[in-house]
């Protein structure tokens, strides 16, 4: 029996970061990202990782590290500005491709935060614009042209120093719709498609229509939307660079969080916004001459792979940007040590002594050679602080509701509450990717802890297909009408469904002559027929109670 007794209301937290940030702070563990992403001379931007791993956490030690941060908040910068826009959208269904101006957009808005920082000190917009403008007439090595253009820039968006984010997207958007309709042939072609479906340009409307439109308009309009401002964004930062960010020294921090909220409805357009936001900051982080600035992104790791999913074939593929990346993935040593240092910030004012560690509370192994309290734990997380902390405070919760200790029936019972929770968690986490999840739920249950491709019946398969689940989930619906049409056989079928279960994390592989499982938070998984043939798939254990696995199958596996 574990020594340690435990008080009632014992708790290791919260689950989000955002919600205990007392506890943040002083229980947080560096996996060595931080030095990397405050300085401005490393790559790395781009904090990566699952739902639960940590990522707001790193951000908040980010800001709560420097003089220097400010926060951009997707949610509070009015990108539905672009999804009302009705011109926009008729650009986009005539092939203009708006991801040039998007990158402006993002830019501009940045270039303008950092600003606002620099001279932070000054107490209006008036007194903003004479420091900048002095650095424009001292800065002699420039040309007067390029002078005059980055005047310009600055006079024109001068007043937007104090207006909030959202105010100068739209202030954006109404500016590149005004060019684009004072061009005559542009406008009658957009009156043109208007009136195909009986809106106005100010209507937003989800509505498509095809319309013939002349190649000469489309060419203008990308020239239009191509060369918007962008020469004067580029005078501003090089004069900025010469005379405004020159100490690198005296550094500014730009972050980038919650990007995985309800901020765009329209899922195209939320893909392109953020394909073009991570190109924007890789461009200001690697490539602007603005010394002493960084821009920090943290991004959930299934939407970056929807992001570089949709990437064009010319563009950079998901290698080129391990480099920048930040990913966030936890060693056993590193999460016992997270959960030390909250049950010593939690329980430091009742041990005149040190505090118990994680491994003082849990329970020994049952016999000489059973399984170890702690390895059974892990055996059933992602290894990530979310999974951890929500085991742990399930099973304190089931503590002081029998006895004061910890034992391995209160692991037991605290895992059935667990267990559905996580897989709720799973099914919300990609509900984005893979909308309907549990419609496949029942040939898991059939085929149990563990099975291989071929133990998937064509049965199995139809019955999903035809069921009214997967009426609503359109990922399954497109692999029923690519299987119906031809496209797909069955054992392709089978390989994507396979591919799916792996890569949300609800199975892993291993091959006859390995000794562990992998799972998708170790490595991708293959794509040969091969691989699948010569490969078992075992359910983690994470989720085996919200299964409804037997007792005896629990029990074959060692336990």
């Amino acid at each position: 029996m574990a020594r340690y007794r435990l008080r009632k209301g014992v708790e290791l937290g919260k689950l989000a970061a955002e919600n205990d940030k007392v506890l943040l702070e002083r229980a947080f563990v560096d996996q060595g990202h931080l030095d990397g992403l405050l300085d401005p001379e490393n790559p790395k931007f781009l904090i990566l990782g699952r739902t639960g791993s940590g990522k707001t956490a790193l951000i908040e030690r980010v800001k709560a590290s420097v003089e220097h941060a400010t926060s951009l908040n997707p949610e509070e910068l009015s990108m539905q500005y672009l999804h009302n826009s009705q011109i926009l959208k008729q650009l986009t269904q005539w092939g203009v491709n708006l991801e040039i101006f998007y990158k402006f957009l993002w830019r501009h808005v940045c270039i303008l935060q950092l600003i606002r920082m620099r001279y932070e000190g000054a107490e209006d917009t008036s007194g903003i614009l004479a420091q900048i403008h002095r650095l424009v007439s001292s800065s002699k090595r420039d040309a007067e042209r390029s002078r005059a253009e980055a005047q310009r820039y600055l006079e024109e968006y001068g007043d937007e120093f104090w207006q909030t984010t959202d105010t100068r997207i739209k202030k954006l958007v109404d500016e590149v719709e005004s060019k684009l309709t004072s061009d005559a042939k542009i406008d009658a072609s957009l009156k043109a498609g208007f009136a195909k479906v009986g809106i106005s340009a100010g209507q937003a409307t989800d509505s498509t229509h095809k319309q013939v439109v002349e190649t000469e308009v489309i060419e203008r309009a990308q020239r239009i939307v191509s060369d918007y401002l962008i020469a004067d964004l580029r005078k501003i930062i090089e004069l900025l660079a010469k005379a405004g960010f020159d100490d690198p020294q005296r550094r500014y921090y730009i972050v980038i969080d919650d990007l995985d909220k309800n901020w765009m409805p329209d899922d195209d357009l939320y893909l392109s916004l953020l394909k073009s936001l991570l190109f924007t900051v890789y461009e200001l982080n690697r490539t602007s001459p603005l010394r002493g600035i960084k821009v920090i992104v943290s991004i959930r790791e299934n939407i970056y792979l929807r992001v570089f999913h949709k990437a064009g074939i010319h563009e950079p593929q998901r290698e080129k940007w391990l480099d920048v990346q930040a990913k966030l993935l936890w060693s056993k040593d590193e999460l016992v040590e997270l959960v030390d240092k909250r049950f010593a910030e939690v329980l430091r004012t009742e041990y005149t002594q040190a505090a118990p560690t994680l491994k003082d509370i849990l329970p020994p192994p049952k016999k000489k050679n059973d399984k170890d309290a702690l390895d059974y734990i892990f055996e059933r997380t992602f290894m990530r602080p979310r999974d951890i902390l929500d085991y742990l405070n399930t099973c304190l919760r089931h503590v002081v509701e029998k006895s004061s200790v910890l034992t391995w029936s209160t692991l037991t019972q605290a895992e059935v509450e667990f267990s559905q929770r996580r897989l709720d968690s799973v099914i919300d986490e990609w509900k984005d990717s893979f909308f309907g999840l549990p419609a496949i739920f029942s040939i898991i249950r059939r085929l149990g802890t563990s099975f291989m491709l071929s133990d998937i019946s064509d049965e199995d398969m139809e019955g999903m297909l035809i069921s009214d689940r997967c009426n609503s989930c359109p990922w399954l619906r497109g692999l029923r009408e690519a299987y119906l049409s031809n496209f797909l056989s069955m054992d392709t079928l089978k390989l994507e469904l396979l591919k799916a279960v792996y890569l949300v994390g609800l199975v892993g592989y291993k091959h006859s002559d390995s000794m562990r499982i992998i799972f998708a938070f170790d490595k991708p998984i293959g794509n040969s027929p091969d691989f699948f043939d010569s490969t078992t798939f075992h359910v983690h254990r994470m989720f085996w109670s919200a299964f409804n696995f037997p007792i005896s199958a629990r029990a074959s596996a060692g336990e």
